[in-house]
């Protein structure tokens, strides 16, 4: 397995479950104001 391949797939890895927490949030983005509350929600996940 070339190099890229290997860093590609633990990109995928690592990435793919943060997206799938956060799409329920970013499919409510629809203004500024919810792109401000995704954001609100975002910092108070990481904070616990």
């Amino acid at each position: 397995m070339k190099k890229e391949a290997v860093i590609e797939a633990v990109v995928d890895f690592q990435v793919n479950p943060v997206l799938a927490r956060q799409r329920s949030l970013l499919t409510r983005v629809d203004s500024v104001s919810g792109l401000r509350e995704w954001a609100d929600a975002l910092v108070a996940m990481n904070r616990t």
